[in-house]
């Protein structure tokens, strides 16, 4: 059985049954905000990607805040490293002249 990571329109360099080093997961809850998620799923043993899952964004007091969930396989790395992510994706929000 072929790979999902491996259907036809994959990425150049996939190799069936075996997913690049170089993706993640990401899901977006966009009609509810939240303040913590938990992904609990039969093989998250193995799973080695992080998960990021935004929600519902909000305005209060001329900001704009969007709820962000990181869960990420302690093997694949500790908090100290999820919290350089977390804080570099937020001044990376911050200023969004990168986009240019």
């Amino acid at each position: 059985m072929q790979n999902s990571w491996c259907a036809t329109g994959a990425p150049t360099g996939c190799t069936p049954g075996r997913k690049p080093a170089d993706v993640f997961d990401i899901s977006s809850l966009p009609w509810t905000a939240f303040t913590g998620l938990n992904l609990n799923a039969p093989g998250n043993a193995t799973h080695m990607s992080p998960n990021f899952t935004f929600g519902k964004y909000v305005h209060r007091e001329d900001k704009l805040f969007l709820p962000l969930a990181v869960q990420m396989h302690h093997a694949a790395a500790d908090g100290f490293h999820t919290a350089r992510l977390i804080n570099e994706f937020q001044e990376m929000l911050a200023d969004p002249s990168w986009l240019d």
